[in-house]
């Protein structure tokens, strides 16, 4: 899911009383470079540094450093292991799962500064190279750097989200039926370990880490920056046409059969749907936005014209270059999915097809949402999954590429409670989420699959990381080579 990828990277502690850095973290200043910072609470970069996407399960941090160097990362969680305190890696401050909360008087460590990314020349003949990528890049600097570079590379389908993140979670987007998961094109990673070293992971060197980075990787390290696979850009490929429909809730089976028949389709085809209310379309139902994409100049009729013979309330067109993609369905800087500070949480299913019984039961859960509820939105996406499939499926800890579909609730509460309240507005949330995604996974009749970046935390570990007896055994026995005292528990952890 586009807005909600983020890097969450953990490390637990003892420690339940408020501390106090301002003196301590003097001892950490002189280790750092010249360009790190430190943020203490009141400072405006600490402002900055702690303001989340959503504030329903937010880490305490009781100091924030913004490193500028791998070494940086490397003093801070030295510093931190030193004074027996949690830290946190944070980049975007997207993630929502509710192992966050279980961060306390944490030393937060806040990658932004560390955007760069270095685009390695030549490439070669058959147009493939690599990029060096810095933890603090976001998806659509990435995209932008990228294009202007004349090159591509997978990437998410949001803006504003951590590159990182959604790389270390498997990370979806519209080029991955080209490119694969974003997570299949890291070539190697420099790895800061919750003891502070760093190793390079990568096929020749702690391949073990280097397969656990690739799905798994929120539990294994703060990664200072990866080797990545880029493309040269085709102009044949640069235009992205899209038609968008806005069914009435009526049409929904008639509208997913369709969509049912494009799974499989062609590499340059992507469907994309949500579940919304809009109350100057429908006053009393929820509306059925869609989407088909085309990475051409124009969607073949065959996707459009059953669409268009439904009787939609609204159509629109359009042709954009990647850069502006991820605008299309609402995804990119200036959208309020891109706003900080909203008290939401997500469940997400991942789906072979669509049911539409299924679909229309959940529906009706999101359409009795109450009303300060109403911002909530579901995301029902279809990409392509060419090259996903081609990666055998285990070559990294991603564990479901037999799914074509991902659907995601996500909640967006418009209430502004105190502690206690947003206790039971959890609580509210979490029911109507367990019976949104209860209607899908019966329907699938799979069981559940909850892709990492958007779990919430309560599917149990076989759902987020495999059902198969060796995927989750090996995880668990890497976690204990690699963070044997579960320092990085923070981001649904395997431990």
């Amino acid at each position: 899911m586009w807005f909600l990828l983020d890097w969450e990277l953990h490390a637990c502690s003892t420690t339940t009383q408020p501390r106090q850095y301002d003196a301590g973290i003097e001892l950490l200043r002189p280790r750092l470079s010249k360009g790190a910072q430190i943020f203490l609470p009141g400072s405006e970069g600490y402002k900055n540094a702690t303001l989340r996407w959503s504030s329903l399960f937010a880490p305490v941090l009781a100091v924030v450093v913004a490193p500028r160097t791998e070494r940086d990362i490397q003093e801070t969680i030295k510093y931190a292991n030193e004074a027996g305190s949690p830290f946190l890696a944070i980049g975007g401050r997207h993630g929502t799962t509710k192992a966050l909360n279980n961060a306390k008087n944490a030393v937060g460590i806040w990658t932004r500064a560390m955007r760069t990314i270095t685009v390695h020349e030549p490439l070669g003949q058959d147009g493939t190279g690599t990029a060096t990528v810095e933890p603090g890049v976001q998806a659509g600097e990435l995209t932008s750097t990228l294009f202007a570079q004349g090159k591509a590379g997978a990437s998410t389908a949001c803006d504003c989200v951590g590159v990182m993140g959604a790389m270390l979670g498997g990370g979806h987007g519209f080029l991955q039926g080209r490119y694969g998961l974003t997570a299949d094109n890291m070539v190697s990673a420099r790895v800061v370990t919750a003891e502070g070293n760093v190793v390079t992971a990568s096929r020749a060197e702690n391949p073990d880490l280097f397969w656990a980075l690739r799905g798994a990787g929120h539990n294994f390290g703060v990664v200072a920056s990866v080797e990545y696979r880029v493309f040269a850009r085709r102009p044949e490929t640069d235009a992205w046409a899209y038609e968008e429909f806005v069914f009435a809730h009526d049409r929904l089976e008639r509208v997913y059969g369709l969509a049912n028949g494009m799974i499989g389709g062609p590499v340059e085809l992507t469907h994309y749907g949500h579940f919304e209310r809009r109350v100057g379309v429908d006053a009393k139902h929820p509306v059925l936005p869609f989407w088909v994409i085309w990475q051409g100049p124009k969607v073949p009729t065959k996707y459009t014209a059953p669409l268009r013979a439904l009787g939609p309330l609204s159509t629109k067109t359009g042709v954009v270059d990647i850069t502006q993609l991820n605008g299309v369905a609402g995804a990119n800087l200036s959208s309020p999915f891109c706003a900080n500070g909203a008290e939401a949480v997500l469940s997400p299913t991942g789906l072979r097809r669509w049911n539409t019984t299924a679909l229309r039961r959940a529906l009706d859960v999101f359409a009795s949402f109450p009303a300060h509820l109403q911002n909530s939105a579901a995301l029902l996406e279809g990409y392509a999954t060419q090259a996903v499939r081609r990666v055998p499926d285990a070559e990294t800890a991603y564990p479901e590429r037999f799914n074509n579909l991902l659907a995601s609730l996500v909640m967006i509460a418009t209430e502004d409670d105190d502690e206690q309240g947003k206790d039971v507005l959890r609580a509210e949330m979490k029911g109507y989420a367990d019976r949104f995604r209860d209607a899908l996974v019966e329907g699938s009749g799979d069981g559940l699959y909850a892709y990492v970046n958007y779990a919430s935390g309560d599917e149990g570990l076989e759902a987020v990381y495999g059902y198969e007896p060796w995927w989750l055994e090996k995880l668990r026995r890497l976690k204990r080579v690699w963070d044997p005292k579960g320092r990085m528990d923070f981001y649904n952890p395997i431990s």
